[in-house]
């Protein structure tokens, strides 16, 4: 169990000395890099302490609770408008009505980059590419993710409803 905190803690560290000194780049790729440091180093700890032992699952534990972690928290917050909307409802300190709501996530969205931003991404993973003048083609990868994404939400419920 010790070998997993350090494995996760140095990991943990990787990341936040990375998005402090490079706050750029996509911080969800950042943390399974992050993790598979930190799956390497946990190796490296039990292997010192016990050559023999199966130090390979403690490995896979680790990378597992640091993407469950990055992906829970630094990601939800880097991505999601509900974040930003609490953010932007609390700073007010006051009565924020739907259309100010509404006007702050299209300043962010729209005219804070965010729509480029998702693009960028989207290009570099491959899920989207450009075509054209200023449009964009859903790639193969793009179009199995899209009929996953749309199984997930019938599955769970969680589209909105029609």
């Amino acid at each position: 169990m010790r070998s997993i905190t350090v494995g996760f803690f140095a990991s943990f560290v990787l990341l936040v000395c990375w998005r402090q000194l490079i706050p750029g780049g996509f911080i969800f790729y950042q943390g399974i890099f992050s993790a598979a440091i930190g799956a390497v180093v946990q190796c490296l700890v039990q292997y010192k302490k016990q050559p023999q032992s199966l130090y390979v699952k403690d490995a896979m534990v680790t990378f597992l609770l640091v993407y469950a972690f990055v992906f829970t928290i630094p990601t939800t917050v880097d991505r999601s408008y509900s974040v930003k909307m609490i953010e932007h409802v609390a700073a007010a300190g006051g009565v924020v009505s739907k259309d100010e709501i509404s006007s702050m996530f299209q300043r962010y969205f729209r005219d804070g980059g965010g729509v480029e931003r998702r693009l960028e991404e989207q290009l570099a993973t491959g899920t989207m590419r450009k075509e054209g003048e200023g449009g964009y083609i859903a790639s193969s990868t793009g179009k199995w993710m899209a009929g996953a994404f749309r199984a997930v939400e019938m599955v769970f419920a969680c589209g909105s409803p029609e």
